[in-house]
């Protein structure tokens, strides 16, 4: 990455959904704390597979464990409510990232309402929680601008386990979190709002650093959780997704239905 000074350092907003991972979450504040500006949270009553899920990071956040953070840091709850809203735009259409992709517009639409429309000197960084950046590649775009000005920017993660052994080494880095301005996001099918970027960018950062893709960087029960609320994650009966797309039977204790 070819780059020159900035003549003062942009404005870092990190976006990023929460579901259940306390420990991740810590990690990624330490790591970023320096570089990252403002932290916009967002937690869900549901997961991506439409699943009830208990709220734990409000509370969390009141704690000692993060405290030091607490001043950057924007919570908000995609509560019962907003998904109401969310299903009458949605209607009647299944489409199983539909939720996934309205909970990543919310989490701009939250930064818009707590700070205002961003300018050209904010950059974005937006990513699953367990897709964490490396402060020196935000730091890169943070103090630098770089040759290529084309956003969104992939910044790669290597999979990293709970021991800090890196994890299939056999796999190309990982093309996520992005980086990117207000000018490369798209717009929400549903509502036309600013929808963070998530693709694999016009171009990855060179930079020897990489970020780590902690999947792996939580308890065995913990990973069981997590691939179950994907959007596209294991089958869950009493999934609203699942039922209304046939994947099981209506019957308690049936076997699952194939296609």
């Amino acid at each position: 990455m070819a780059d020159t000074p900035r003549a003062s350092p942009v404005r870092i907003v990190d976006l990023v959904p929460f579901a259940y991972e306390l420990d991740i979450l810590e990690i990624r504040l330490h790591e970023l704390n320096a570089v990252v500006d403002v932290f916009v949270i967002v937690e869900s009553t549901r997961a991506f597979k439409k699943w009830s899920k208990a709220l734990l990071l409000g509370a969390a956040l009141e704690s000692r464990r993060f405290e030091s953070f607490r001043e950057k840091i924007v919570y908000a709850v995609l509560d019962d409510a907003v998904e109401a809203k969310f299903r009458k735009l949605n209607g009647r259409k299944e489409d199983r990232y539909a939720l996934e992709t309205y909970t990543r517009g919310f989490l701009m639409e939250k930064y818009i309402e707590a700070l205002g429309e961003p300018d050209d000197r904010t950059l974005f960084i937006h990513g699953d929680m367990d897709e964490v950046p490396a402060a020196e590649q935000v730091a890169a775009f943070k103090y630098c601008s770089p040759k290529d000005p084309r956003y969104p920017v992939a910044l790669p993660t290597r999979f990293l386990a709970m021991n800090f052994a890196w994890r299939r080494a056999d796999m190309p880095d990982l093309t996520f979190p992005n980086i990117f301005d207000r000018n490369s996001m798209q717009k929400h099918p549903l509502t036309g709002a600013p929808l963070p970027a998530r693709t694999k960018g016009h171009w990855a950062m060179d930079f020897p650093t990489r970020g780590a893709h902690m999947s792996f960087f939580m308890p065995p029960e913990g990973d069981l959780l997590k691939q179950l609320s994907f959007s596209d994650g294991g089958i869950i009966e009493r999934s609203e997704d699942d039922q209304s797309t046939g994947r099981y039977s209506r019957c308690s204790g049936q076997e699952p239905i194939d296609g």
